[in-house]
């Protein structure tokens, strides 16, 4: 149950990961266009709306770093300034359409920033910025170290099994269970020098010997003498 919350997290996280970029990507857009037309306006030394120009140059510089960083980051300032940039934008984008009446450049820029403001609104705008609830965070280091620890065992038994199995030459000692007539099983154990799927490899068993058949040169278990 916990492994299968901590994936359904994981896969929220992604989605919403992905979902904010165009936003993000739009923001910045927006950002750098009222720059380069802020620092034009102001290089030409045009003094009709100069403090507005003023304005964007500050406010551009100072969003594209502070939206980047906010949004990868996932902080809630990063949010709110980009709410305050998107209603100033827009608030500008129609003084600048009203006083100049270029319809191609400030219509354009009016719509973008009223769209980057209504997504600023967006349910998956806001999850992005909720910050990752303690418990998923436990439940997240808590799996890891489950898997490292089942890691960490299955490597232990399969270096214990690998120094347990028995090996004479090219051959690996291998055991299977064999049932007989009367409806009961008992061990069998043979030698391979191939890997074996009829049985799994086994340590020397106690009371056995080794010997060799003659004819073939298959190494094959016998019981010990008693002496």
């Amino acid at each position: 149950m916990i492994k299968s919350k901590g994936k359904s997290e994981e896969i929220k996280e992604k989605v919403g990961r992905y979902g904010i970029k165009p936003i993000l990507v739009l923001l910045l857009f927006l950002n750098i266009v009222f720059l380069i037309f802020s620092a034009n306006r102001i290089l030409k030394g045009i003094s009709v709306l100069q403090y507005i120009t003023w304005l964007i140059l500050v406010l551009s510089i100072i969003a594209i770093p502070v939206i980047s960083y906010g949004f990868l980051k996932r902080k809630k300032w990063g949010l709110a300034y980009a709410l305050l940039v998107s209603i100033i934008y827009t608030i500008i984008s129609i003084v600048f359409l009203v006083n100049t009446g270029n319809i191609i450049l400030w219509y354009p820029l009016f719509i973008l920033s009223f769209i980057s403001l209504i997504s600023l609104f967006l349910s998956s705008t806001r999850r992005h910025f909720k910050p990752i609830a303690k418990k998923f965070e436990e439940k997240r280091v808590e799996i890891e170290e489950e898997l490292l620890e089942e890691t960490e065992e299955m490597e232990t038994e399969e270096r214990e099994t690998a120094e347990e199995v028995y090996k004479h030459g090219e051959f690996t000692l291998y055991k299977k269970l064999v049932p007989t007539k009367s409806g009961s099983s008992r061990v069998f154990y043979f030698f391979s020098r191939e890997s074996s799927d009829k049985g799994i490899p086994c340590p020397l068993p106690e009371g056995y010997e080794v010997h060799i058949n003659k004819k073939s040169g298959v190494p094959y278990l016998k019981k010990k003498k008693e002496r």
